[in-house]
């Protein structure tokens, strides 16, 4: 009897011991599972931060003034200037009255510059909100580059 006791006791730390070596298994395959995750989502990231700052630099070859859409903004020539509100004329030669408001981001490229430094016949991006009056408060005015002659 006693041989039959210290058989299963031998058989338990036997079993003990697979089990161990199991959950140690199991947990080194979700510590790594966890870090691939977490990997995948670092990459992810950085894709989408290189895709941003590309975007931004090369703004006017994607969305220069022929592919933009109008929607809350307009696209084109800034016929005239009179702060807080610029008139831009858009693809369609419709003229589009912009208020220019102390919130508003005005860019050129990189650079951030001031609203005293737009003037008429600069090629310009505007996105802002439509008001009840048909205009277009700008959150955004990025000035473009002059486009190539139409042919």
């Amino acid at each position: 009897m006693q041989n039959y006791f210290q058989t299963t006791k031998e058989s338990l730390k036997k079993l003990s011991a697979q089990r161990a070596v199991q959950a140690l298994f199991i947990l080194l395959v979700t510590v790594c599972v966890c870090l691939g995750i977490f990997q995948a989502g670092m990459s992810v990231g950085f894709h989408k931060a290189m895709f941003e700052r590309n975007s931004d630099r090369h703004y006017v070859e994607n969305f220069g003034p022929s592919r933009f859409m109008n929607a809350h903004g307009t696209v084109g020539k800034i016929i005239s200037v009179s702060l807080p509100s610029i008139v831009v004329s858009d693809r369609g030669n419709t003229e589009k009255s912009v208020i220019i408001a102390s919130t508003t981001d005005v860019r050129e490229q990189q650079n951030e510059i001031a609203p005293s430094s737009l003037v008429p016949g600069m090629f310009v991006v505007v996105i802002g909100d439509p008001t009840d009056q048909g205009q277009i408060t700008a959150k955004l005015i990025r000035v473009l580059p002059q486009p190539p002659a139409a042919n």
